[in-house]
């Protein structure tokens, strides 16, 4: 009974590599998708202040050529004024460079309240970029050790059921496979450990007339509770498994 016990130890701890695997499998890609989520909002934020600020660059380059176009052409006007002959072609041309004097002014109005505002653009751009890229990075980089975990994982679940497979050929009393599988469809472990006489997976004090059948070792002992098969510190020193959860 005790090699038994040993044997759906091993059983356990494989069950419990399998388990977390298929959690992976399923995870991993929703896991993706939130880190995917991340990295497009952190570019879209970038492209953003960048589109803005480019916007305002053109919008900026306009005005400073049409100001400059503007000057250069009153200058000209200027100049050629006093050749008119009528005094109504001077007053229309009085009346076309004052427009063309408060269109420059307008614009260079415009131009002292894009000024700042490139400058706040440019420093939040560059902000959103020192903080953003390496983020980006960092998720690109988690996504890829992700999509390798996941890519090996059928063949890591092959290799287990196949590991499985022979362990559940060695266990003569399908009883206590038929029981243990049982309780594998509704916790993980189906096995627990005794421990100062209670079972560790949920907490209930076993009699000690229990504790001393499992020492014995000739039958298979279960929690009153969880049902789960009980097993003590030295069968899992004998299987040399890590401890169950």
């Amino acid at each position: 009974m005790k090699e038994t016990i040993i044997t759906l130890l091993k059983l356990s701890d494989i069950d419990k590599q399998i388990h977390q695997k298929r959690d992976d499998q399923t995870e991993i890609p929703d896991e993706n998708q939130v880190l995917t989520a991340e990295i497009i909002n952190i570019e879209n934020q970038i492209s953003t202040k960048k589109v803005e600020l480019n916007d305002l660059e053109i919008l900026k380059k306009e005005l400073t050529n049409s100001i400059q176009l503007k000057t250069e052409w009153i200058t000209t006007r200027d100049e050629s004024i006093n050749d008119l002959r009528t005094q109504k072609e001077y007053q229309a041309a009085q009346k076309e460079i004052s427009a063309a004097k408060k269109e420059i002014k307008e614009k260079e109005n415009q131009l002292a309240i894009i000024g700042p505002k490139i400058d706040t653009l440019s420093t939040e751009s560059l902000t959103l970029m020192e903080k953003g890229e390496p983020r980006v990075a960092e998720l690109r980089s988690k996504i890829q050790e992700n999509n390798k975990i996941v890519s090996g994982v059928d063949t890591e679940l092959d290799v287990l059921n196949n590991a499985r497979n022979e362990l559940v050929s060695h266990i003569e009393e399908k009883k206590y496979l038929k029981h243990y599988n049982h309780i594998l469809r509704k916790a993980i472990p189906a096995i627990s450990l005794l421990e100062n006489g209670i079972c560790t997976e949920c907490g209930t004090r076993v009699l000690p007339q229990t504790i001393n059948l499992l020492k014995v070792g000739q039958s298979m002992q279960y929690c009153t509770r969880c049902k789960r098969i009980l097993y003590l510190h030295e069968m899992l020193e004998e299987a040399k498994v890590t401890e169950q959860p």
